[in-house]
């Protein structure tokens, strides 16, 4: 429902003539969002949070398991010819953007 509303009062501040009908339209716009937003926000503050706690695990996860990698590189020669050309590239990939990646 809000986005049949929000696209109407789009198209009327785009294709509005005078500068009282654009004012008009996106006083209608700022109206729909602001009481969207106003509607949603146990919902927006929800997903934010859930949002929140997903980056910091995943920051988490990718530290350790970092260390961890890094770690068993620097203690074993046969960890460090076998995995380092794989890290080698797959950076080399994403930092030429080499085709076939």
């Amino acid at each position: 429902m809000f986005l049949i509303h929000f696209s109407r009062a789009w198209a009327l501040a785009v294709n509005s003539e005078t500068q009282s009908e654009m004012l008009t339209a996106v006083a209608t716009v700022n109206a729909l969002v602001a009481e969207t937003w106003w509607q949603n926000r146990w919902h927006i503050a929800e997903n934010t949070v859930l949002t929140a706690i997903e980056v910091v695990v995943g920051l988490i996860v990718g530290t350790v398991l970092g260390v961890l990698t890094a770690l068993q590189l620097a203690s074993s020669r046969v960890a460090r010819v076998l995995v380092q050309p794989m890290l080698v590239f797959t950076q080399a990939c994403l930092t030429l953007r080499l085709p076939g990646c």
